[in-house]
């Protein structure tokens, strides 16, 4: 049984402080170490979809310290919606501009990705 706190619970705020560690260990990664330089499949189009990645990352780091503190029911329904629909804009910007290129590879790649991408569209 959870030990609430002003109606969160003690899960409930692990996982939104989980959430925010793993946003900003992805804002690194995805800034620091992922680029058409050192990811051999990624295209100079990578940089162009880069900044949205970053705003739906920062913005999911940011609504979940929001519910760190207050996390009513309606609040949540509201920036999940939100998160949603910015993971759609993200996801559909990526597939636009498709930074990735598979050529040197056998498998299809490119095709898996975009079936992958179109789902998370769908989806969200």
């Amino acid at each position: 049984m959870d030990a609430s706190v002003g109606g969160r619970s003690a899960t409930s705020r692990v996982g939104y402080a989980a959430a925010i560690a793993v946003n900003v260990v992805l804002l690194y990664i995805v800034n620091v170490f992922v680029s058409p330089d050192s990811v051999p499949f990624l295209t100079a189009g990578w940089n162009s979809v880069l900044w949205l990645i970053d705003l739906s990352l920062v913005a999911g780091v940011v609504v979940n310290a929001i519910y760190l503190g207050y996390d009513a029911a309606w609040f949540k329904a509201i920036s999940d919606t939100a998160l949603a629909g910015l993971t759609v804009l993200v996801a559909a910007q990526v597939l636009r501009v498709f930074p990735f290129d598979f050529t040197e590879y056998d498998f299809n790649w490119a095709t898996t990705v975009r079936v992958v991408l179109t789902c998370v569209v769908v989806g969200s």
